[in-house]
């Protein structure tokens, strides 16, 4: 325990903080404010905690350099090229201006809270300030138990933000089949077919080739995906996961041979006039131009599968097959696409009547006045 004696000094008021160590060594420093010696003091017990557990305290790193080494013998092994650009502009835009040239051991939970609360003052989402405190935990998880650089991880103390109720922006179904029939007037028609239908991510339907579609048994195979920060084509999905999916309904397996009929030579299943592969711009304004003239809801085109997994649940769809479907790992992110529309919500509050029943017969009460004794007997 970290000691605090105030001192009067003929500068003025002074801190004198000082720690005893496990070996009886003894260290001290005197501060002008409380809240610089409260700050050494909390410092000093957690080397003597970090020394107490193993870890080596004699390794002055900063965070940024930790950093750099995280990248590259963690993130550059286990992430994908997308993730890895978006771990680096998450430590550039807001662990790097509060952390970067602080000492690894000398971080502590007030450190990272502070990082969230300026987020948050930034305007950012409490769901992007917990992806960042994510990734910070990973950091010092890899300090801690892979380098042993410190003993405890002062991310684990910091909680995350309680998240807002999310509602991503999805079509009802009115919308979503006239959105659908404007498709089959347009050349990359089949693209909104497959997100509506199937629910595929914008690059699974960007690296859908013909290879992986099997029109004769009904199936297709997701297993590859257009990254469109790297502007390449990534041989796994978003959750490295192979899913194989069932081409229902019949109005889909028939757009898909009208393509692969009008498309012969092409690789890729949505694709340009000439066969070539669709970017991500494209589509983009493709999806702009049927949404104005369709005249529906505004919607992006991750917003469709948002209406493919609503769909599937209003129509009795199963969350543990819809999680199977969609390729999440959790079923807690399945539990967010789970929309529920007003309209929806209230029809399910008609399950039972109980007014429909046969009600009993009312009682008749017999009014009851009280009167006095010499009206009792004038009424006798």
């Amino acid at each position: 325990m970290a000691y605090i004696q105030k001192l009067l000094r003929k500068k003025g008021t002074v801190y004198k903080v000082e720690v005893i160590f496990s070996d009886y060594s003894k260290r001290s420093k005197t501060f002008r404010t409380r809240e610089e010696a409260n700050h050494w003091g909390r410092t000093q017990e957690d080397l003597k905690f970090n020394e107490r557990a193993g870890g080596n305290t004699s390794v002055r790193i900063t965070f940024d350099e930790f950093f750099e080494k995280f990248i590259e013998d963690y993130a550059k092994v286990h992430h994908s090229a997308g993730w890895l650009m978006t771990d680096r502009l998450m430590n550039e835009k807001y662990l790097r201006p509060t952390l970067g040239p602080r000492q690894l051991r000398d971080i502590h939970p007030v450190d990272v809270q502070r990082v969230m609360r300026e987020m948050l003052k930034q305007g950012r989402a409490k769901s992007y300030a917990n992806r960042v405190r994510a990734l910070l935990h990973k950091v010092f998880t890899e300090a801690v138990k892979t380098y042993r650089y410190l003993a405890i991880n002062p991310v684990s103390s910091v909680r995350p933000f309680k998240e807002d109720p999310f509602e991503a922006p999805h079509l009802k179904s009115q919308d979503a089949m006239k959105l659908l029939r404007w498709a089959d007037t347009h050349p990359y028609g089949i693209a909104f077919h497959l997100a509506i239908q199937l629910g595929l991510r914008e690059g699974e339907v960007l690296g859908l080739q013909w290879d992986a579609v099997d029109l004769e048994n009904r199936s297709i195979t997701i297993r590859r995906k257009w990254n469109k920060k790297t502007a390449i084509m990534d041989e796994f999905t978003k959750g490295r996961s192979i899913r194989y999916l069932g081409i229902y309904p019949d109005g889909l397996l028939e757009r898909l041979r009208e393509q692969k009929a009008s498309h012969p030579s092409a690789t890729f299943v949505a694709c340009r006039p000439d066969g070539t592969r669709l970017c991500p711009m494209q589509l983009t304004r493709a999806l702009q131009k049927g949404i104005k003239e369709a005249d529906t809801d505004r919607v992006t085109f991750h917003g469709l599968r948002h209406t493919f997994a609503t769909l599937y649940m209003q129509n009795g769809g199963d969350l543990y097959d819809l999680q199977l479907l969609m390729g999440h790992q959790s079923a807690r992110t399945t539990e967010r696409y789970r929309h529920r529309d007003p309209e929806y919500m209230k029809s399910k509050c008609n399950v039972f009547d109980l007014y429909s029943a046969e009600t009993p017969p009312k009682r008749e009460f017999t009014e009851l006045k009280l009167v006095s004794s010499q009206d009792a007997q004038i009424a006798q």
